[in-house]
């Protein structure tokens, strides 16, 4: 192993290595990643009946792949008693558990496979070393979660669905408390301190509700041209006022706020602290990453031109540079 310490603009560090502009991974990165992935893919190789798929082949595998990133992302360690491998078949299972919730068939959620195994199979492995609260607690999601999304299934008509769409359009507190109960915010948060050895109810209960309203707001913002492209009625740009950049900039100030605010409590300890910083800071940076919601992102819509007068802040004043374009 080299040790080392770097030297920036060092050639030797820089220029080995086998990337290029055509290909930024690179073979040799590309293979220890896809061994990873393997890692992850493990999860759904072990079941031999193919209509044990909770949604589809191609959407339960995108899902494991999304339970492991958020549960490596926000906790990365933990003791050493807690099964992972369950934990994340749970977030994955919270991830896709509002896809499923369009389709006509369903039983009860505990006794259903997942992966190969009972979904209260799954809640029973995730459960070590857990507490009796955090075990009860998982449970609880999961059924909160369904309950709420069948409400919007269309066997059952659009009227539910309209009244609370005409409460999230009125209420940005409601929007909260439903998008709570029907997304994955919680179940990720709750599963990943299981999994981190964080105790939740040793966090004042205000920092865990702005932890979660950071996670709603950052996932929303980071996956609203999925969302429009789907026409979820779970997207904060369909209840905010204004225009697209007033929405935009109030929103992004909020998690500017949130985040900021969080930094500074005083009423956390270290561990706790860390905990939700790395939980709020992954509402931005998982739909960038799972390959599940990386598709379809703010970034793959080419950016206006930046002296178009379309962009407020960017002047041409003091500009020393040489740019790209005296240059490219």
């Amino acid at each position: 192993m080299d040790t080392a310490p770097h030297r920036p603009g060092n050639r030797d560090a820089w220029l080995q290595g086998d990337r290029g502009w055509n290909d930024l991974t690179g073979p040799s990165r590309a293979r220890r990643i896809a061994q990873q992935q393997a890692k992850y893919q493990a999860l759904t190789s072990a079941w031999p009946a193919t209509d044990q798929w909770w949604v589809s082949e191609a959407v339960d595998r995108e899902a494991v792949e999304v339970g492991y990133l958020m549960l490596d992302t926000v906790a990365p360690t933990g003791p050493a008693d807690r099964d992972r491998t369950a934990l994340a078949a749970l977030e994955a299972l919270t991830a896709i558990n509002d896809s499923y919730a369009a389709c006509a068939r369903y039983e009860d959620i505990f006794s259903k496979f997942l992966f190969g195994r009972t979904v209260g199979d799954w809640v029973e492995a995730a459960s070590c070393g857990a507490t009796a609260f955090e075990r009860h607690a998982i449970e609880e999601a999961l059924r909160v979660q369904y309950d709420t999304l069948a409400e919007q299934r269309v066997e059952r008509g659009t009227a539910q669905a309209a009244e609370q769409v005409a409460k999230n359009r009125a209420d940005y507190r409601e929007y909260l408390r439903w998008r709570d109960a029907e997304g994955c915010f919680y179940g990720v948060l709750l599963l990943c301190a299981v999994a981190a050895g964080i105790d939740l109810q040793h966090i004042p209960r205000v920092r865990v509700t702005e932890a979660l309203e950071a996670g709603i707001v950052a996932f929303d913002v980071h996956s609203m041209p999925r969302h429009r492209a789907e026409d979820e009625t779970a997207d904060i740009f369909r209840y905010l006022p204004g225009t697209h950049r007033e929405k935009t900039d109030a929103a992004l100030g909020l998690l500017r706020d949130l985040h900021t605010d969080l930094i500074h409590a005083d009423d956390l300890a270290g561990r706790d602290k860390e905990f939700l910083l790395r939980y709020v800071t992954a509402g931005s940076l998982l739909p960038y990453l799972a390959q599940r919601w990386s598709r379809t992102t703010a970034l793959h819509v080419p950016p206006a031109g930046a002296t178009d007068g379309h962009w407020t802040h960017v002047s041409a004043e003091f500009r020393h540079a040489v740019g790209y374009s005296d240059v490219g």
